[in-house]
């Protein structure tokens, strides 16, 4: 595992939290019904951390080394501004 592999995953993850925000919204609210709100804030990243592993694995694996640091970048970046259009147009 690189540096670079990590950063994508994290890159990755932050795209999927602010890409699905409204499902991790609920998601969070679940968990902390039954958890601590430190736990269920941990607990509910780590499925985004996965998830962002796996694409970072896959890309690196089909396009080559730095195509999913690549991507995920631009896929953080994406997701932002649909963070961004989302919450001004509520």
């Amino acid at each position: 595992m690189t540096a670079g592999m990590v950063a994508g995953a994290c890159l990755w993850a932050i795209a999927f939290y602010w890409g699905f925000a409204t499902l991790n919204d609920w998601l969070y609210e679940r968990l902390a019904q039954r958890l601590p709100a430190a736990a269920a804030s941990l607990v509910g990243v780590l499925p985004l951390l996965a998830v962002g592993g796996l694409c970072e694995w896959v890309l690196d694996q089909s396009l080559g080394k730095s195509w999913g640091v690549s991507c995920a970048l631009l896929a953080a970046v994406g997701a932002g501004v649909y963070a961004l259009g989302r919450r001004s147009v509520s």
